[in-house]
């Protein structure tokens, strides 16, 4: 009777660790189900929000030049009115107020350029020459003058914060090259070639006599003292 009732609750056991089983197979499908679709979500979600930084970057990329075009308006503006002017024939304005109208243009542009941290590079003479900013164009060789510098501006250069725009183009100031001649010593200089050709080095004789060497000894005679 003991081994039925061990069977019956072997049989009872059995069912019960099956039926823990299959719940639990089927919570880690569920759950394995419900992960892929959070992350199916999440992917969209990303994407969606990737595409709209991506448009909204391309838009502001396409709009980054407004803000400084707007600023040179005006001074096109002043361009224009003195063209204006220029093509009129019965204009009233003296050069010299035309010549003020385009004053005020310029400093409009650089006005607006300012604005949008954009600097202008206008090296002076005597300033020293750095490739990073400069063009060197030309070359001369003033000795009243450093060598390394600046002599001449022929363009402006231009520059933001992070990098050049545009290099001033400049002519450098070089040292003169000097000749072999000028580079010898004055006394070198000064001495004539007659003098060095009169002087002309002695050597020692060859038939001087030789005190310190021996005379050679005499050969061996071939008779042989048979005493």
């Amino acid at each position: 009777m003991g081994w039925i009732i061990a069977l019956f609750m072997a049989i009872v056991a059995a069912v019960a660790f099956a039926a823990f089983l299959h719940y639990h197979r089927r919570e880690l499908r569920r759950l394995r189900s419900s992960h892929k679709s959070s992350v199916a979500k999440l992917d969209t979600k990303y994407r969606r929000r990737i595409d709209r930084l991506d448009r909204e970057h391309d838009r502001e990329l396409q709009a980054a030049h407004h803000p400084l075009a707007q600023d040179l308006l005006p001074a096109l503006d002043s361009l224009d009115e003195a063209l204006a002017h220029l093509e009129d024939e019965e204009r009233t304005l003296s050069p010299q107020d035309l010549e003020e109208g385009l004053e005020l243009a310029r400093n409009s542009l650089y006005d607006a350029l300012a604005r949008h941290d954009i600097t202008a590079i206008v090296p002076g003479p005597g300033e020293p020459f750095d490739p990073e900013i400069h063009e060197a164009i030309a070359r001369t060789e003033d000795p009243d003058q450093e060598s390394g510098t600046i002599r001449r501006l022929f363009r402006r250069g231009y520059r933001d914060d992070r990098r050049v725009l545009r290099s001033a183009m400049v002519e450098v100031n070089t040292a003169p090259v000097q000749s072999e001649e000028s580079s010898l010593p004055p006394d070198e200089e000064e001495a004539s070639p007659e003098s060095s050709a009169d002087e002309t080095p002695t050597s020692p004789s060859v038939d001087a006599p030789q005190d310190d060497v021996e005379p050679p000894s005499d050969p061996p005679s071939g008779r042989v003292d048979r005493s």
